[in-house]
């Protein structure tokens, strides 16, 4: 199962496991809910892995073979080189963790080559 940061509080600061899950709107709530369901079907037939992914950023390759970047990296370039003004939830103090879709692809492999006993 893949869900995402946004079930931490918007202040929370770098993403760890000794931070408690408190999401911050619905989306987050339901995830976290999906998350609790999953676990509690999970059995040794059935395990289940959770990863918690922060912003994915990578290059896309349209069928006429043209390079895109994607993510949030490309878009607070494009407006930093646009000298666009650049709008963030909060105080404007959180850390953004980043990750590249090449590294998910890895974590998505680990977790289903060695998936985790009940908990």
């Amino acid at each position: 199962m893949v869900c995402q940061v946004r079930m931490y509080p918007l202040d929370a600061g770098a993403f760890n496991f000794s931070i408690d899950p408190n999401p911050f709107d619905g989306y987050g709530r339901g995830k976290l809910f999906a998350e609790d369901l999953a676990r509690s079907i999970a059995s040794a037939s059935h395990p289940v892995s959770v990863l918690r992914i922060s912003s994915v950023c990578g290059i896309f390759t349209t069928p006429e073979g043209v390079a895109q970047a994607r993510g949030l990296a490309p878009v607070l370039v494009r407006f930093a080189k646009m000298n666009r003004q650049i709008n963030v939830m909060g105080t404007g103090e959180s850390i953004k963790d980043l990750v590249h879709v090449n590294d998910c692809a890895d974590a998505f492999c680990a977790a289903a080559a060695h998936p985790p006993g009940i908990m």
